[in-house]
């Protein structure tokens, strides 16, 4: 089962749970896998798919530190 496949699945799971933030998590990646492939002009391979969500796992890390950050300001300010 391709990365693909198996996001699919949970995303169907996810629904079925009602599960909201998962299931936001889960288009939010399928729609960058997505737009990966239109921008490679072809199917992604495992590595590229693996590539694309080390990259999202990243910016939501930085995302997350810079709101921390943010916040921890507006208490001490």
């Amino acid at each position: 089962m391709t990365l693909s496949q198996r996001l699919f699945e949970e995303q169907k799971q996810a629904m079925k749970g009602q599960d909201k933030f998962r299931l936001n998590l889960i288009c939010c990646l399928r729609s960058d896998l997505k737009y990966a492939g239109i921008a490679k002009k072809g199917p992604l391979s495992e590595e590229d798919e693996q590539a694309v969500l080390q990259r999202e796992v990243k910016r939501r890390k930085e995302a997350l530190a810079d709101y921390t950050k943010m916040i921890v300001e507006k208490l001490l300010g």
